[in-house]
């Protein structure tokens, strides 16, 4: 291209022709505009290869998200079934501790019942060891008596 521009540049000293000249001026600029259309080809191709490259980045930053998305939905999934199974035992804790109340109550109630038994058969242990004894003093008594009755008839005997 530069060869042609010297070489119409030769011709229009030598012909002194305009015309020659008008058509060195439109080569001078369509080099120019060549030369302008490469660079902005150039700083085109550039942007369309950052372009390209931050939509494959941002194509790879929404596929991870997803993942970590399809992840974090799994582990809420899972935690929402552990809660419902901790909900669940407690629930269960909540009857069996009711139920172990209930027994004890029971249980209570009969401790009470054997120890008010056992205080009347304390009571009557008591009183029969009372009675026995009063029954040995009686029986004692009579002994004693019979002893001086025999006496007392032995002395009517004839």
């Amino acid at each position: 291209m530069k060869n042609l521009i010297n070489n119409l540049s030769v011709k229009a000293k030598i012909v002194g022709n305009s015309v020659v000249l008008l058509l060195l001026m439109l080569v001078t600029s369509v080099y120019s505009w060549n030369a302008m259309t490469q660079e902005s080809t150039a700083e085109i191709n550039q942007i369309m290869e950052k372009l390209q490259s931050g939509s494959r980045n941002a194509v790879q930053a929404m596929s991870q998200s997803r993942e970590q998305t399809g992840s974090v939905v799994d582990q809420a999934t899972l935690a929402g079934s552990s809660l419902v199974t901790i909900v669940n035992a407690v629930s269960e804790i909540n009857e069996m501790s009711a139920q172990i109340a209930t027994v004890a109550e029971e249980q209570n109630s009969v401790s009470e019942d054997m120890n008010r038994n056992i205080v009347r058969i304390r009571d009557m242990a008591v009183e029969n060891a009372t009675g026995a004894t009063q029954t040995s003093q009686a029986s004692n008594d009579l002994a004693r008596m019979s002893s001086e009755l025999q006496v007392m008839v032995g002395h009517f005997r004839v």
